[in-house]
């Protein structure tokens, strides 16, 4: 499409005149929609980035997506002011980045509770997608504005990334990230890290600036597990030797802010859970992206088969690092955080009980996530042997399931083996159980398997 001085716009043979200004629609002339926001120097709007043929998503037939409903807008425009004046209150400097980097918003699907979707494209600063909103998310201003946030932080690095390297060549996935299923390049890392730590940021001052009592439960839980999150993969990326002096000074920084968060103070019970997610979600990453010695699996599982050579004499064998190596059925990770969430808010906690399809309301969760939480052990232990049993170690879910079971063992008196094994190197204790399940036509009960590697095994 061409434009021309007098306003004429010629598609074929088809001109279009456009009015002066943009926003006044003509004949053939859809003209863009935009969110009303009001800031401290004057208002402005933010486009509704749903026309023309680069949408993220695409109709059925991969034809452009369908425009937003009026009602939709009218849902946008509250979420955007709403999110905004709570940013703008709790987290000052993460509104003025917000402020300076948005410019259109591309509508995304709507989402599932305590799961919203949003990216933002290296090479199109100013622009953000996310997901629509309904009017019935659970603490929607709060999670819109962690969104925006994450997203501002990704434009300003990407912005940065333009101008300077961070890091030499490297396209490898290697990294742990506590807030994805699959492993991370470098790259990916730094913009994990820098965007997560603004959401740590905006939560951190929720937290301290004071937030409804109904939702001190669910802000604390999301300001814990992402300090906690940083925690734990920062001082990982700081030696890595394909920084540049500006790509380590970078990591630096940020690992001297959220350092200085370490040790404030937040309401135990939700710290606790905070650290439960963080736990489950590392050891189910383990779970499928950890592999084991194939050799030493094929012995421990004829050995399971056969008894050992001499069994007076059974010695215990040596657990050598397992080799990283992406899986990519691993899915919904953070379901059990997920879970957490919902128990936290009113509203949700309220759909967890009545729900006839858990399944389609957290994707990824399965009843006997429910009973862990709940506390109801004994049933959660034999939902998560059973389901094991069923799928025999190979499905793409089954990582999460031996980690629930893992969760259900701790602490459960003659379950010291098993829960040792599966808190330790759940990824063998899986690829062990499907070798022998593949071997002896049966499965075996899982449990067992799990205190035989506890009691035989020593980790090197």
């Amino acid at each position: 499409m061409t434009f021309a001085l007098s306003g004429r716009a010629g598609h074929g043979h088809d001109p279009i005149r456009v009015e002066h200004p943009l926003g006044k629609p003509t004949p053939g002339w859809q003209a863009p929609r935009a969110l009303p926001l009001d800031l401290p120097d004057g208002p402005r709007t933010v486009a509704m980035h749903e026309l023309g043929p680069y949408r993220m998503q695409t109709g059925a037939d991969g034809t452009p997506a369908d425009l937003v409903p009026e009602e939709s807008i009218h849902r946008w425009t509250d979420l955007l002011h709403n999110a905004w004046s709570l940013l703008s209150r709790v987290d000052p400097g993460g509104a003025e980045d917000v402020s300076a980097c948005l410019r259109s918003i591309e509508p995304l699907p709507a989402a599932r509770p305590f799961r919203w979707h949003s990216a933002t494209m290296e090479d199109g600063m100013g622009g953000m997608a996310a997901s629509e909103p309904t009017g019935t998310e659970p603490a929607a201003p709060a999670q819109f504005a962690a969104v925006l946030t994450h997203e501002a932080q990704h434009s300003k690095l990407s912005a940065l990334l333009h101008m300077y390297s961070l890091h030499t060549p490297d396209a490898a996935h290697r990294f742990y990230a506590p807030w994805r299923d699959d492993p991370r390049p470098l790259r990916g890392m730094l913009h994990g890290v820098y965007a997560f730590t603004g959401v740590a940021r905006f939560w951190r001052g929720h937290l301290l600036n004071g937030c409804a009592p109904e939702d001190e439960a669910l802000v604390a839980f999301e300001y814990a597990l992402r300090r906690g999150q940083l925690l734990r993969v920062l001082p990982t990326l700081l030696p890595d030797a394909r920084l540049t002096a500006l790509g380590r000074r970078l990591v630096s920084r940020l690992l001297e802010t959220v350092g200085e968060w370490q040790d404030e103070p937040v309401r135990l019970d939700c710290l606790e859970a905070a650290q439960w997610a963080l736990e489950d979600h590392w050891l189910s990453w383990r779970s499928h992206h950890l592999v084991p010695d194939t050799g030493l699996v094929t012995d421990l599982a004829q050995e399971w088969c056969t008894g050992p050579s001499d069994p007076a004499t059974e010695a215990a064998w040596h657990y050598p690092q397992p080799q990283l190596l992406p899986d990519p059925a691993a899915r919904h990770l953070d379901a059990r955080a997920v879970l957490v969430r919902m128990r936290l808010t009113r509203t949700t906690a309220a759909q967890l009980r009545t729900t006839t399809n858990l399944r389609q309301l957290v994707l990824g969760a399965r009843p006997a996530d429910v009973h862990l939480l709940d506390g109801d052990l004994p049933t959660a232990e034999r939902m998560y042997a059973e389901e094991i049993r069923t799928q025999g170690g190979s499905a793409a879910e089954s990582g999460t399931a031996w980690v629930g079971l893992a969760r259900a063992l701790q602490g459960c008196p003659g379950r010291e083996g098993a829960a040792r094994a599966l808190t330790r190197y759940p990824e063998l204790v899986r690829h062990v159980y499907a070798s022998i399940k593949a071997k002896s036509g049966a499965a075996p009960d899982p449990i067992a398997v799990a205190d035989w590697l506890g009691r035989t095994l020593v980790a090197l």
